[in-house]
């Protein structure tokens, strides 16, 4: 019997029985023996989180290649104004930073869903990181923002700090 306080659960049953997580008075979920599960309470009973996760292991988990990295790629734009294209292993970090630049800039960016940066723009000029041939979002110098590639172009997710 749990509380309907709205929480997530990791529940681990290793009792030699299945066992039924639920809030007092309702129906809940059954997990059998030997099994674990996320279940959240919505408040009012216990409900599925995701599917069984019967068997798995982390402990030995290697990632040989990382999608993102936590590390920071820069850029000077030496007094000009060119685009920045991110090389494969820029593409990587969580932050990019520019400096430098004597007009209006871009950084062009991978069009993929759910990428992901925090740019910071020292580069005394106004800041634009977008798709090849797309709009984006423009930070202001001096200037962070965390933006997001959504849908067809780089958008927004914090306002310019």
């Amino acid at each position: 019997i749990l509380p309907t306080s709205k929480k997530l659960y990791l529940i681990i049953n290793n009792s030699g029985y299945a066992i039924t997580a639920k809030v007092s008075g309702q129906t809940g979920i059954t997990i059998p023996n030997g099994y674990r599960r996320y279940a959240i309470s919505n408040g009012t009973d216990i409900i599925p989180f995701i599917n069984y996760m019967d068997g798995v292991s982390l402990n030995s988990a290697i990632l040989t290649s990382p999608q993102i990295i936590n590390a920071q790629a820069s850029h000077d734009y030496q007094g000009a104004a060119a685009d920045w294209t991110l090389s494969a292993a820029e593409q990587k970090v969580s932050t990019l930073i520019v400096t430098n630049a004597n007009g209006a800039c871009a950084i062009i960016a991978p069009a993929v869903a759910g990428t992901r940066y925090v740019v910071k723009n020292t580069s005394g000029q106004a800041l634009t990181i977008k798709k090849t041939g797309g709009t984006g979002v423009t930070i202001a110098s001096t200037k962070t923002a965390i933006v997001e590639y959504i849908g067809s172009d780089y958008s927004r997710i914090t306002a310019d700090a």
